[in-house]
């Protein structure tokens, strides 16, 4: 699920200031016939790819390739005669991010390619390395609502409501992550986000299913991949340090850090001293607590891993007097996230069918606003409306007011600014 990040990577190696034409780049559609044709050229436009890669489809299911794999799990590597010097480059992006992009430039320098330009981020976020990690109970997080998991028919084209619903619920929790994460100067393990409903890649690409029409086989709900919700290139870049979801599952992850682990419960001294006798070692931090209180609680702590126990519970707000941070981590959170694809609703025309994910607010002595956050969550808020969905329109509408507003229909003055802001 990394063709969105893949693509983008491999435009940015073909474009003259990286390896322009020492290096000849092949992005091929797996998808075939008319919708791979379709695919080729989203991408081909999309990321304004260059002359030096052929960018194709395959016309029909017999021409299939019987070897290698999807770019997301390992890109083929040819040398200059033709030969085989990687079948599959490891790691993948599936299995470490945009590690596998740097994997890939380091092995065209030992065949005495250099890339020109820097070399594409890691993926770590943060510019040092974690005084440990944070992980989430996201299981508390997905059954804190009643059918966040459901999965009805949507006509061809439409939002899917239940998908955006669930997002916005998950996003809130993962922003409390984040932002827990960075207080402690530890880095985020990224949760199992779900996605109800299949990403597109042009407006009546998902059908009724909300899958796209040849994935008869794809179970919904179904664990994202990051590019699904997140930016990749903007969360490898960001001050927001995070490891992949499978971080501390894989086999070289070193048993003294799983073993140096405690539980965070929300709640103050009743809580911890709530905790069921199977938890790991306990400790105890105020409900919804601001900034200062969470360093306060558990800046000292040296196990390795904090485990939130609820975390939605887990960061409040920022203090009064914390302005600079109350503004600026929420816009710098605000453009790490992604976009869905894509609807045929008139309202979502002006961003050709795509719907941002918004980051729901946090409580603070001062709020930020961008245009595209303030449109889309009126618009949004009025399809839940319209739908009896009045809870979730409710939140749309404290997106509202957290950017300040004017009532529909106003102008707000300044210059309109593009992106996911």
């Amino acid at each position: 699920g990394g063709c969105r990040p893949c693509a983008e990577a491999m435009a940015a190696w073909a474009h003259g200031g990286s390896y322009g034409d020492r290096v000849r780049f092949l992005m091929l559609c797996v998808e075939t016939g008319a919708s791979g044709l379709r695919t080729a050229k989203a991408f081909g436009k999309e990321f304004r790819l260059p002359a030096t890669v052929v960018n194709g489809y395959i016309e029909s299911k017999s021409e299939l390739p019987r070897f290698g794999q999807l770019g997301c799990g390992g890109f083929v590597v040819l040398g200059r005669h033709g030969e085989f010097v990687a079948a599959r480059t490891v790691p993948s992006y599936l299995d470490r991010g945009a590690l596998a992009f740097a994997a890939v430039e380091a092995l065209l320098a030992g065949l005495g390619v250099q890339r020109s330009t820097p070399a594409t981020g890691g993926g770590g976020g943060g510019s040092e390395a974690p005084r440990g990690f944070v992980t989430l109970n996201w299981r508390r997080v997905l059954e804190s609502e009643e059918g966040l998991r459901a999965v009805p028919r949507v006509e061809r084209g439409a939002l899917p409501l239940h998908h955006l619903r669930l997002m916005h619920v998950q996003l809130s929790a993962l922003r409390n992550g984040f932002i827990v994460a960075r207080l402690l100067g530890r880095a985020l393990v990224l949760p199992p986000t779900l996605c109800s409903c299949e990403l597109g890649f042009w407006p009546k690409h998902i059908g009724g299913r909300c899958v796209a029409g040849d994935h008869k086989t794809l179970a919904l709900p179904y664990v994202c991949p990051i590019d699904h919700y997140l930016d990749p290139s903007a969360l490898a870049n960001s001050p927001f340090a995070h490891r992949e979801r499978p971080f501390l599952d894989n086999n070289r992850t070193a048993p003294a850090l799983l073993a140096s682990r405690v539980t965070v419960l929300a709640g103050g001294p009743a809580a911890a001293a709530a905790a069921p006798p199977a938890a790991s070692r306990v400790v105890a931090l105020p409900a919804r607590p601001d900034a200062d209180q969470v360093v306060a609680a558990l800046g000292s702590e040296a196990a390795r891993v904090l485990h939130l126990d609820d975390p939605d519970a887990s960061f409040g707000g920022f203090a009064a007097g914390d302005e600079q941070r109350a503004a600026s981590w929420p816009r710098q959170l605000q453009s790490l996230l992604s976009s869905w694809c894509c609807t045929s609703d008139p309202a979502f025309k002006r961003t050709a069918g795509t719907v941002p994910y918004l980051l729901p607010p946090v409580d603070g002595p001062r709020a930020w606003a961008s245009e595209k956050r303030g449109w889309v969550a009126r618009t949004l808020g009025e399809a839940f409306e319209a739908a009896g969905d009045h809870a979730t329109a409710a939140r749309m509408k404290r997106v509202v007011a957290a950017g300040q507003w004017p009532p529909a229909g106003g102008q707000r003055g300044g210059k309109r600014k593009r992106g996911n802001d």
